[in-house]
This record gives C-alpha cells, structure tokens and sequence, in this order.
C-alpha cells in the first residue's frame, strides 16, 4: 500500500508516494519536463512491483511546492538526496531509476554503479532540442542571455542560457554515464512526437543493448502492459 509522505529536503519539501515492501533494492520513479509522480505508467509499477517503489514529484511539479528548476543537476541532486535519505532509513543496497523523458537523463546522472536505470523515451542528443518546442526568436534571447518563459506541459520554467550550456556539457559524458551503471534497459514509444525512437535506438547501439519498442505508442501514452513482461526481471 502506498503512503504519502513529505520529505524535507534542503528547505524544500518533496511530495512522495511510497511503498514498502521489505526488499532489498528499492525502484525510484522519475518524471520528466512538466511531468509528476503519475506519469505514464509509473502508479502500475508500484502497484506490481515485487520491490519496495517511491515516486514523487520535483519541487514545483504536482503537489511539491517551491520553483520549477528545468537543469538537470539540481534535479540529480534531489535524486541522490532520496537515495541516501531512503537507504539510511531503510538499508536499501541498491536502487532501480526509472526515468522518463528528462528523467531518463536524470535518472543515470544520479544512479551508482550498483544501480539499474531504465531508460523511457530519453534521449542522449541533449543539445537538439524537440520539434516546435522553442521558437527562433526565443532561442535566440536564450543564447543572448535573456530569459524566456515558457509552459511545458503542467509547469511552467524559466528558461536560461545556463541550462542549455549545461546540455552541451551532460551530451558529452551521458553514454559513458549509461555504461558505468549495473544495468540499463531501454524503452521508447513507436509513434513518439517528441523524443524520437532514432535517440533510444542510438543509445542502444552505443552500450549495445536491444531497445524495446512499444508499438504505436507516443511520448506519454505508454501503457504497462506494453512492457510488463521485459521489465518485471528488474521491477
């Protein structure tokens, strides 16, 4: 049974939903841009999973509150904070990220070499940005220094040129990053929008691992029963 839970986190508080079920590694649940805790089909995997499972939302997303912050190292750095705050209390040996989208990224940026990842419509290709999602004009004030404020799905950002530096940095290093965890399994829909299947396909190719493609699927319509069977050695 899950339980709410509000976990202070360097005067923040991040709103969690959690399932103990006694195991000895624990699956962590990461949304991506505009995202939260019920993302895709993250409340099937807790339902299912045979290992204890949290999933929450990033300060300023769902129901956790304080800024939306759209860089990828503060939200890592919330992720390890949960990994240690959760391993303290509960003696986890290790963990399973499960990211989607951003939180894919997020995900292996924050996993040990103990831990798995599995990949959701992420990508590695992280200085591309998805099709219509910025305006000419906009990338422009972005590169010029200016701040562009932008609503993505259910939140809303300020969008910096910090935060595309930090994609030409994280592009670099994010294969290897993906190489260095336990394990890595890879999904992505058919029929994505936004993130095409080529990204995952590419990943694949890269750390040598078959990518599991959900038919007809898009960005956010995933369904559980599209990848049960592949994922449920490692949920």
């Amino acid at each position: 049974m899950e339980v709410d839970q509000l976990i202070p986190i360097n005067q923040k508080s991040i709103f969690c939903k959690f399932t103990d079920r006694k195991s000895e590694e624990a699956v962590i649940m990461i949304h991506g841009i505009g995202g939260s805790l019920d993302a895709i089909f993250f409340a099937d995997i807790a339902q299912n999973s045979q290992k204890s499972t949290i999933r929450f939302d990033f300060p300023g997303h769902g129901r956790s509150p304080g800024t939306v912050d759209i860089r990828y190292q503060p939200q890592a750095d919330i992720v390890v904070f949960l990994k240690d705050y959760l391993q303290k209390i509960y003696n986890f040996a290790s963990f399973c990220l499960v990211g989607h989208s951003k939180g894919a990224t997020v995900a292996v940026l924050s996993a040990s070499k103990q831990d798995t990842v599995v990949s959701i419509c992420g990508r590695i290709n992280l200085t591309v940005q998805p099709l219509n999602r910025y305006s000419k004009d906009e990338l422009e004030m972005i590169q010029n220094g200016q701040t562009v404020t932008k609503q993505l799905a259910n939140a809303t950002y300020e969008i910096k040129r910090d935060s595309f530096e930090e994609r030409k940095y994280l592009e670099e290093i994010i294969v290897q990053k993906f190489k260095l965890v336990k394990k890595v399994i890879i999904a992505h829909g058919g029929a994505d929008e936004i993130t095409p299947l080529s990204e995952s396909i590419q990943l694949g190719e890269e750390i040598g691992q078959k990518v599991i493609v959900c038919t007809g699927r898009g960005h956010c319509d995933l369904q559980w029963r599209d990848c049960a069977d592949q994922l449920s050695s490692v949920l």
